[in-house]
């Protein structure tokens, strides 16, 4: 049974990420692994038939009941398999029918629009508890130092808690550090995204 499932832990910036999300995703579901569950730091998968679903990521609108618009969409034969805030990973039956969420250039250039503000958000985040987890590894490491009684040797000791402290506080560092080279890449993207999809508007008006 065990091989039927598989867990991933992935950062959190992948976590904000639309277009990643949602190319992981359908990459997995060709080789016959369903998205199951997805979360901040966790995506769950389990065996299936190559093809079976299609997924789709979608930044909601913030003012959005979010369990009132999954209903709406269940009639549509489409499912919530997670999601991040106000992103929704969401999946439909391979059928052969189209699973597109937005129809018309408008609605998918707001919804890149709404993806680059979510990055953003990511990034700002980043950087503030980055610089908050910096500021903590250094005042540990300051409290540890502790200059000995001979020959002017200097002794470093921690406490247990001053451990603890260190290697949460490396560890989230380490993760908003990614976060700050992940953002950008992904901001860029999406812009990129938005001056194509508005190009393409003005040759068809």
């Amino acid at each position: 049974m065990a091989k039927d499932k598989k867990i991933r832990l992935h950062l959190s910036s992948y976590a904000i990420d639309p277009e990643r999300i949602e190319r992981r995703a359908n990459e997995m579901a060709k080789e016959g692994w369903l998205l199951e569950k997805f979360g901040s730091l966790v995506s769950a998968y389990r065996r299936g038939e190559p093809n079976e679903y299609e997924y789709r990521v979608q930044v909601k609108e913030a003012g959005i009941d979010r369990l009132t618009y999954i209903a709406e969409l269940t009639e549509f034969g489409i499912e919530e398999v997670g999601g991040v805030g106000d992103l929704l990973v969401l999946r439909k039956k391979a059928d052969g029918t189209p699973f597109d969420l937005y129809s018309d250039l408008d609605s998918l250039i707001v919804q890149q629009k709404k993806a680059v503000r979510y990055l953003r958000k990511g990034l700002i985040m980043s950087f503030f508890w980055g610089s908050m987890m910096l500021m903590n590894v250094l005042t540990t490491l300051m409290n540890a130092n502790v200059i000995g009684r001979y020959a002017g040797v200097a002794a470093i000791r921690f406490s247990s808690a001053q451990i603890v402290l260190l290697t949460a506080a490396s560890l989230l560092l380490l993760v908003c550090i990614v976060g700050l080279i992940d953002c950008p890449v992904g901001l860029r993207r999406a812009k990129q995204k938005i001056a194509a999809l508005e190009a393409e508007r003005v040759i068809q008006e």
